[in-house]
């Protein structure tokens, strides 16, 4: 008797191939009670199923089943079924004859049972389900390429690979991270249970050269553990249906597909109409030939879509596959930001949008450019609230490598281009940044016709050099005009420092002002505020170098967005490695850490996410611009419970929780001597208590804030911003 959990194994075959196949299975079930459910495939090598896999079954008509299955030389293969009704457990029973098809390329088992289990079965079952059954098992000749073969090879071999390098292999990570037969038949199970429906419509853009890419992409679709998949081909014009009906009849009624002629100055608006108005499914997604779809792509768009139902934009993270059919190259991507896909498109292919939202768009004028997927992405911008557009984060997307280079594509920065132009008062899209998959554009935001009064506020106490080098540096680098300095002097003592202090009075853009006590960052910045005039306070601490002179019209000119609050800039050491480019929460022991520390200016970060304008959940108080208005209205810095350390991030945090932004502009840059002047916290007793102290009370204000990052991926290391376990990403 064989059973576990729930299920029963009914029936039982032995197979010995000459060697290990990758094998397709058909099973026809007749007169199919109705509390059938999740009929699978079992595969083991001993008698007491420890090591078996159990292999879903996709139903594809009301009683035929496939499923894909890598048999081993000598493994048995089952039969397992799940019912209402069905409580009997049958022993197992030996193969009696075996036909070999004459084709020697498809190696064509026809199993066919004997006698005593026909029997058997047939007394068993006859009164509730009335069953015959023909279970067809067939070599895949071109299978050995497409995901599910990919299950066992890869995953040895970057076990091994991880071993002999000590550091994680994102190939093994992904392999045991996904889930296995029986998650999937589970799955499957409870959505038909649940009695809940979902469809989704794939729209695949097929060239004519690419018919084994397509035959990836329908595979795939077709593996779906629930829900209903229409898929829409849509070839060229001048393209011949010859090879989609050929891979259509490989693919057999697993699938519900269908081929769209797009037809000569017809747009892909035009057609995409065409495909969506006679659809009846809850989402569409836009899928390149090629690409792969994980397996339960439609399980989690359901759990999604029944926790909330307002959901309409769902993207998901995504990873290529190499020429040896190993996953790379991940992108785990953060929540939504606008800015973030300005410049660099991060979401792009792995989006699905509601149909309603589609048909809208469709309806609508006024477009931005020529990119459908553009167009729909700027749509939901506009149109949605941000919990409207949710991130899951978990591969789901798996590309060809090298097919994800859509970011530079001349449609797609078309859109974005008159996208800026209509929102954002002629402001202009640059390119910039280190060639990859996702590139880098930056939009350069003009300054308001008046431009507004700024004051660059730095805090000292001693130090003449290296004050002396700040100060130095912005009056002698800055272009932008409306702009003077306040040094607040916390106790100066030494001669150079006094005279050099002294000095500054004789310059008509600065003023040094007195701060008398102990060292309060956040006190020293309120005291001031509360009595100056300006439209932006920019903090900058006394040990930075201005080394670009348009660093304060870009911050203002991002400032004076109407959705901006807190404005953050690219911060290097003096030796041109990096230091700061945001911060991201829930890292490490302080649970805050600066991305990219130590990389090398050039380096774009993961994802030239050190180049790009972002969102970001904080950014360090070192250089900081926020808006005079705004800094009084949130209550300034907490200058009671954080007189030093993590003031920063409680004012960043207490700027998003009344709706506004605070962006990170990797393409401004200032040279940080980080520490200089009260030294790094933790390199004695005192300091260390008060960081502490500092640090529970962050903890027992923000709560869970302070241990997630809605702009950081929570697959990634806690210890290390943007590694995955020990394994750098870029």
């Amino acid at each position: 008797m064989y059973t576990f959990g729930p299920l029963c194994l009914v029936a039982l075959e032995r197979v010995m191939p000459e060697a290990s196949y990758w094998f397709e299975i058909i099973v026809v079930l007749d007169a199919i009670e109705s509390g059938l459910m999740a009929p699978a495939i079992v595969i083991y090598d001993d008698q007491e199923l420890r090591n078996a896999r159990v292999i879903l079954l996709k139903q594809v008509k009301s009683n035929l089943y496939v499923a894909l299955a890598h048999v081993g030389q000598g493994e048995k293969i089952g039969l397992s079924l799940s019912s209402s009704t069905i409580r009997s457990t049958f022993p197992r029973v030996q193969v009696t004859k075996q036909t070999r098809g004459k084709a020697r390329w498809r190696r064509t088992l026809l199993l066919v049972s004997s006698i005593e289990f026909w029997r058997l079965l047939r007394n068993e079952l006859k009164a509730c389900v009335g069953l015959s059954l023909l279970v067809k098992i067939r070599r895949v000749k071109l299978f050995f390429h497409v995901m599910w073969a990919r299950q066992f090879a890869p995953k040895g071999l970057g076990e091994l690979s991880s071993r002999i390098s000590g550091e994680t292999n994102y190939n093994s990570w992904f392999r045991n991270s996904e889930p296995d037969m029986i998650e999937l038949m589970n799955q499957s199970s409870a959505f038909a249970l649940s009695r809940r429906s979902l469809a989704v419509q794939f729209i695949i853009f097929s060239a004519e050269l690419s018919g084994a890419d397509l035959e990836r992409s329908l595979l795939s679709i077709a593996m779906q553990s629930c829900g209903d998949a229409d898929v829409v081909i849509v070839v060229p014009p001048e393209s011949e249906t010859c090879w989609n009906s050929r891979i259509l009849g490989r693919i057999g009624a697993s699938i519900d597909a269908r081929v769209v002629r797009s037809q000569l100055g017809e747009t892909s608006f035009d057609v995409v109409r065409r495909c969506v108005e006679p659809s009846t499914s809850n989402f569409v997604t836009f899928v390149a030939a090629g690409t792969e779809i994980a397996p339960d792509l439609m399980h989690n768009v359901d759990q999604m879509t029944s926790i909330d139902p307002s959901l309409k934009v769902l993207y998901l993270d995504d990873d290529a596959y190499d020429t040896n059919g190993f996953f790379v190259d991940p992108y785990f991507k953060p929540d939504w930001s606008l800015d973030l896909y300005l410049g660099t498109g991060y979401i792009y292919w792995t989006v699905l949008f509601a149909r309603t939202l589609v048909l809208d768009r469709l309806a609508g004028s006024e477009l931005c450019g020529t990119d459908l997927v553009a167009e729909l992405i700027f749509w939901a911008a506009e149109k949605l609230s941000s919990k409207q557009i949710h991130h899951f984060p978990k591969v789901l997307y798996h590309y060809p490598l090298g097919g994800r280079e859509i970011t530079q594509d001349r449609r797609a920065v078309r859109s974005v281009e008159r996208f800026v132009e209509l929102h954002y008062q002629d402001a202009k899209l640059h390119a910039t940044g280190q060639p990859s998959a996702y590139g880098c554009r930056i939009v350069k935001y003009k300054v308001p016709k008046i431009a507004p009064s700024v004051v660059v506020v730095v805090p000292t106490r001693d130090m003449e050099p290296i004050l002396r080098v700040c100060i130095d540096s912005i009056l002698a680098l800055t272009d932008y005009r409306n702009y003077r300095i306040i040094v607040i002097d916390n106790e100066s003592v030494e001669k150079s420092t006094l005279e050099y202090l002294t000095g500054l009075a004789g310059i008509s853009r600065v003023e040094v002002v007195r701060f008398l006590g102990d060292f309060n960052f956040a006190k020293m910045h309120n005291r001031l505020l509360e009595d100056i005039e300006s439209d932006f306070v920019c903090f900058l601490n006394n040990d930075t170098q201005i080394v670009e002179p348009d660093w304060l019209s870009k911050m203002v000119a991002l400032g004076s967005r109407k959705d901006v609050g807190i404005v953050g800039v690219k911060l290097l050491y003096p030796d041109s490695t990096l230091q700061h480019c945001g911060v991201v929460m829930g890292i490490g022991e302080a649970l805050t850490a600066h991305s990219f520390v130590g990389d090398s200016v050039v380096s774009g970060g993961y994802k030239n996410r050190a180049l790009a304008q972002q969102d970001v959940t904080a950014v360090t108080g070192a250089c900081l611009l926020i808006r005079r208005e705004l800094y009084r209205k949130v209550g300034g810095m907490d200058e009671i419970h954080l007189p030093v350390s993590y003031n920063d991030i409680d004012l960043c945090l207490k700027v998003r929780e009344i709706g506004l932004k605070v962006i990170f502009d990797g393409s401004t840059t200032v040279v940080h001597h980080e520490g200089k002047t009260r030294g790094i916290d933790g390199t004695d007793v005192a300091k260390t208590a008060r960081n502490n102290r500092e640090r529970a009370y962050m903890v027992a204000h923000w709560g869970e804030k302070m241990f997630s990052d809605p702009f950081y991926n929570p697959n990634l290391s806690t210890n290390v911003p943007y590694y995955l376990g020990r394994l750098k990403l870029w």
